[in-house]
């Protein structure tokens, strides 16, 4: 299914652009795992951005509201106005208040107009599936990198997993190794600035050179303590969570506080927060972070 979600400056929705969606029951039926929307923004009529639904769970303080969890959330290189040049609409409207509705359903070949216009698809190909555009970064000399004076995760959704209409689903797309790619560069260009020029001359990107240890980047500091770092980006301000492989949880375990993640938020614009997690294999036993277990790789060896 594919959908329009629309959001507000000012609303009495809980949203979170690029994070969550906060909508009624009436649309229930619309937003569900894996239904595709492109956000639109009410008051100057425009849209701004192309996701993904994830989970969707009720709201602890009101039985009658749910959260959808927005995944692969890519921001448009250029806003598109709700109506064309030629003064037609984008979606079909077929009756007056039709922009009242917060979720309207959308067909496929008009969704990919809108996505098209955007400058994020090239063209729809097999199954009519967007092909997504690389993702356009900015110069690492330009962007402001700084950490984040708050955490870069949101609000954990109610543990009772009943209420949820979805599983929880792999976040796993066609961009996000350029994304992560990209919060790996962040990274690096942050060390180099912060970092005395003798651990910078320690720096080694493990991650580019496709070795696995369960880090992308380590250095030596001044105590002579190497320090691996596994990244965490996201074109969102904020990270729903954050995925580790098996690899890492275990360097995680091997390295203890000398083991780090750091996430990247905003990686297409060019004001970047980071936050570093320090020691997460002690923050999981202390149980302020929740793991969960969601796949293993099955290979047929015989």
């Amino acid at each position: 299914m594919f959908a329009i979600i629309a959001e507000n400056e000012v609303s009495q929705w809980n949203d979170e652009t690029g994070v969550k969606y906060h909508f009624p029951n009436k649309y229930k039926r619309i937003l569900t795992p894996r239904t595709k929307v492109i956000y639109y923004k009410g008051g100057v009529k425009h849209y701004f951005g192309y996701a993904m639904i994830g989970d969707v769970y009720q709201d602890e303080k009101n039985d009658k509201k749910y959260y959808a969890e927005i995944v692969d959330y890519l921001p448009f290189y250029t806003p598109v106005k709700f109506k064309d040049a030629g003064g037609d609409y984008y979606e079909e409207v077929t009756k007056s208040n039709h922009w009242r509705d917060g979720v309207r359903i959308i067909s496929e070949e008009r969704f990919n107009k809108i996505l098209g216009i955007s400058g994020l698809i090239r063209q729809a190909e097999i199954f009519n599936e967007p092909t997504i555009i690389d993702t356009v970064f900015p110069n690492l000399a330009e962007v402001n990198i700084s950490l984040a004076n708050n955490s870069l995760i949101a609000t954990a959704k109610p543990k009772d997993q009943k209420q949820s209409s979805g599983n929880l689903l792999p976040r796993y797309s066609k961009e996000s190794t350029k994304i992560g790619n990209q919060g790996e560069k962040v990274v690096i260009s942050y060390l180099e600035r912060t970092l005395s020029k003798k651990e910078v001359e320690t720096i080694n990107h493990h991650a580019i050179k496709n070795e696995k240890y369960g880090y992308d980047i380590s250095y030596v500091n001044a105590a002579k303590d190497t320090i691996y770092i596994e990244v965490k980006a996201t074109t969102a301000a904020l990270f729903n969570n954050f995925l580790i492989t098996i690899n890492e949880l275990n360097a995680a375990k091997q390295f203890g506080k000398n083991f780090k993640i750091y996430l990247v938020n905003n990686v297409t614009s060019e004001d970047v927060k980071i936050e570093i997690i320090e020691d997460l294999a002690e923050l999981l036993n202390m149980n302020h972070y929740l793991s969960t277990a969601m796949s293993f790789k099955i290979e047929k060896v015989k």
